[in-house]
């Protein structure tokens, strides 16, 4: 999957993060220092994804945009190519694109 750059960006720093805890630093200034906001049980979720994924900051990668799961992989995948078609597109219409083109079948 072709994931922005801000998310790839995002997910080296979450490495960073995972690696000076490590080292012993502290979670709540890296929280401040790198831009998140961790708690110690999300910290372990992440570690987990990270060492499961073999120590890469591609584990890591959030692929919700900070977004729940509500949509499935089809829509996702059109809105990605619609982004990197038209990157001026913003979340209203877009929303409007998938509606339109997503629309639940109404049985009658």
């Amino acid at each position: 999957m072709d994931y922005p750059e801000a998310v790839l960006e995002k997910a080296r720093r979450l490495e960073q993060l995972l690696l000076r805890v490590a080292a012993g630093e502290p979670l709540a200034e890296l929280n401040e220092e790198l831009g998140f906001e961790l708690d110690e049980e999300e910290l372990a979720r992440q570690q987990a994804k990270y060492e499961e994924g073999g120590h890469t900051w591609e584990a890591v990668i959030d692929g919700r945009h900070g977004h729940a799961h509500k949509i499935h992989s089809g829509i996702r995948e059109y809105l990605y190519a619609r982004k990197k078609e038209d990157d001026s597109l913003r979340a209203p219409q877009l929303a409007s694109e998938v509606e339109k083109k997503f629309q639940p079948v109404q049985l009658t």
